[in-house]
């Protein structure tokens, strides 16, 4: 990978390869690098989600003796994020052949007989 767009530790060059495929097109390379970087926020919100629940999680006892529950932003941004990922990896798929198994938007041969 270009390291002019983000730095990768082992696990994400893996995922970032594989994202990438056979594709040498810089539009493929620009949303795999986001996928990468949505990758990681999801990572991180599950390690707040996974952890300690008093960041995003909060029960309280009200004067009724009613209970109420407050969820922050934490599980509906992880919700977005895993959307976002979702959507990434699908408009990748759509460019870049898979696996070497040719294809992508641009393929002329796409859909031929074999």
């Amino acid at each position: 990978m270009s390291a002019d767009l983000i730095e990768l530790t082992d696990d994400e060059q893996l995922l970032y390869d594989d994202l990438l495929a056979e594709s040498e097109s810089e539009a493929v390379r620009t949303l795999a690098a986001e996928a990468i970087r949505v990758w990681r926020r999801l990572c991180e919100l599950d390690r707040v989600l996974s952890g300690d629940r008093e960041t995003w999680l909060t029960i309280t006892d009200g004067h009724d003796g009613d209970i109420s529950l407050r969820i922050d932003g934490a599980l509906a941004e992880a919700r977005q994020q895993g959307a976002a990922y979702r959507g990434l990896v699908a408009d990748i798929r759509k460019l870049a052949p898979v696996n070497g198994t040719g294809g992508g938007a641009n393929d002329d041969l796409a859909g031929m007989p074999t």
